[in-house]
């Protein structure tokens, strides 16, 4: 069998996936202990893993039904369960781009959802430095002029977040996460900030 290319590099790259794959795994433990750590401290219910039903219900929910658009999610785990709120780690599969520019569409989030009574369709990302509300999806809508947005425009009012924020109303579920500038680096304050979030929202659009 004959190999091509500098054998040199060989022996580089080895070291460096070993290396990235111990980190990812020592990463893993960690944020799993600090997820159970939350909610042990606070009385909630903690899973680490899905049995697959919450994956199913987020992917066919969030799915984006227009061609050249991929919304998804997998991986989850870590579940924080108060009442019908979850919070949890998951990879989340999204494209925005119908014309296929290459981009990063993999992205590992620190989510939460809870049901809705109605079937409300909005999602959009607000900036809490500019204060601005941008609507990355192929679907616009008159933001100002909707019901739903302006509950939950109010709350963000009155518990802006750390750092900018994405939120999903999508056949009778609500999806949203933060957004901090290193992927991973939620700490307790932004766990804590995500579900008292989400208790708030849930009052806000009974």
């Amino acid at each position: 069998m004959t190999t091509h290319g500098d054998p040199k590099v060989f022996f580089i790259l080895v070291p460096l996936f070993l290396a990235l794959c111990i980190y990812l795994i020592i990463y893993n433990k960690k944020k799993a202990a600090f997820l159970k750590k939350f909610s042990t401290s606070r009385g909630l219910q903690y899973r680490p893993k899905d049995n697959g039903r919450l994956e199913d219900d987020l992917s066919s929910k969030l799915e984006i039904k227009e061609p050249g658009y991929v919304r998804t999610v997998f991986g989850i785990k870590d579940i924080i369960r108060y009442d019908s709120i979850r919070i949890f780690r998951c990879t989340e599969l999204l494209d925005l781009d119908r014309y296929g520019t290459p981009q990063n569409t993999h992205f590992h989030r620190l989510a939460l959802t809870f049901d809705l009574p109605e079937e409300v369709s909005l999602f959009f990302l607000f900036d809490p430095k500019r204060r601005e509300y941008r609507q990355p999806g192929p679907q616009k809508i008159n933001l100002e002029g909707n019901r739903t947005f302006q509950a939950v425009k109010s709350c963000l009012g009155e518990m802006p977040p750390p750092y900018p924020l994405s939120v999903t109303f999508s056949r009778g579920l609500v999806f949203l996460y933060l957004e901090p500038l290193m992927v991973g680096g939620e700490q307790e304050k932004d766990v804590e900030y995500l579900l008292e979030l989400g208790k708030k929202l849930k009052r806000a659009l009974k």
